[in-house]
């Protein structure tokens, strides 16, 4: 190069921690000099040894969560294969399920579950008396226990009850729907419970959204109807505004018909009723889910989603160990808007709300 119209030139090469510089420069009448450096690094920066540190801080973590997983895992893998050597398919089955909310990626128990499966479907089907029934009844059976173990409670109940009208005295059935009335007494408890708190705070479209839920599980729920209708006439005959009653009115049936065509399976009808309810109600939260929920029906999880509801899977868990529930909720709250039907992932949320609640602390 040049320096001033004086001719210069450098050179430095490193090697692994040692280094070597040399530099020509002219300076005029003051002649040329000659530089030359050597340099030598022992051991690592500060900062890299904080990053040392770091990494092998977050790595200890992920080794306690992974532990903490095989310990948990480890208990129900012994019940499956107990199950197993008793021939209890459908409690193996339960178990193996349980195994795999701990440790998705575990080959053995993706097998082992998908036997279980299938000699459960196969056990129901032995035990229909009109052979000519048998493939309706495997079809019904296998849709209603995937849907059972996704949380789709109406789903599955609608197959259980299409097997007992072919056959009423089905055991499998019988079983499966004596559960799944279970888990709908449990949700629609929490629905009215929650309706009512609204109508306290008087929040009264967001409560006949709840009672619109109960609704959902229960069509012909009277208590459900009194309370849309009641709460509806409230709206009109309380509301300052007209225009904003007809406007929190037709949000009420705009979601109460999206809950329609979602338990008819006409996902693109509910989308196209939620989209127009949140134009009107952009925080209206029931009906975001309803419409994630509809979506996720349209099209399944990606390899990036699962890969992605992995991290945040581990990451809440990390929270969770370190007894930071709150921060856990909001990171495992992420897994419910990539894929809000994720049943385990919601009863880890219950856990760690109900961590808070014995501290006394709110979410």
């Amino acid at each position: 190069g040049f320096d001033d119209g004086e001719f210069t030139f450098g050179l430095g090469v490193t090697v692994s921690n040692f280094g070597f510089d040399y530099a020509m420069l002219s300076r005029g009448e003051a002649g040329t000099s000659y530089p030359v450096t050597f340099s030598a690094r022992f051991g690592t920066s500060i900062e890299d040894q904080a990053a040392d540190v770091e990494a092998e801080r977050v790595r200890a973590e992920e080794e306690v969560i992974r532990r903490n997983y095989e310990d948990r895992a480890a208990g129900h893998r012994e019940q499956a294969r107990l199950h197993e050597f008793e021939s209890e398919w459908a409690s193996a089955l339960d178990e193996w399920k349980i195994v795999l909310e701990y440790m998705p990626d575990d080959e053995e128990a993706a097998r082992a579950a998908a036997v279980a499966r299938e000699r459960v479907i196969a056990e129901q089907v032995a035990s229909v008396r009109d052979a000519g029934n048998e493939a309706i009844v495997r079809s019904r059976f296998a849709q209603g226990l995937d849907s059972f173990n996704e949380g789709d409670w109406v789903r599955a109940r609608a197959d259980w009850l299409a097997i007992l009208a072919i056959d009423s005295m089905h055991v499998g059935a019988i079983d499966y729907n004596a559960r799944t009335r279970e888990k709908i007494d449990t949700a629609m408890a929490a629905h009215r419970e929650r309706a009512r708190s609204l109508e306290s705070q008087q929040r009264l479209t967001e409560a006949i959204a709840e009672w619109n839920n109960v609704q959902q599980y229960d069509p012909q729920n009277r208590a459900a109807q009194e309370n849309i209708t009641r709460l509806a006439a409230l709206i009109e005959t309380t509301g300052r505004d007209l225009a904003q009653a007809q406007r929190d009115l037709r949000i009420v049936r705009l979601y109460e018909d999206a809950l329609r065509y979602y338990n008819s399976s006409e996902y693109n009808a509910v989308i196209r009723n939620i989209d127009e309810l949140l134009r009107m109600k952009s925080d209206h939260e029931d009906a975001r889910k309803l419409r994630a929920l509809a979506l996720r029906k349209l099209t399944p999880l990606s390899a990036q989603e699962k890969q992605r509801i992995r991290q945040l899977y581990l990451s809440g868990m990390q929270y969770f160990s370190r007894d930071e529930y709150r921060k856990a909720v909001t990171e495992w709250k992420k897994i419910l808007e990539i894929d809000p039907s994720n049943v385990s992932v919601q009863k880890n949320i219950d856990e760690a709300r109900e961590r808070l609640r014995q501290l006394g602390e709110r979410e």
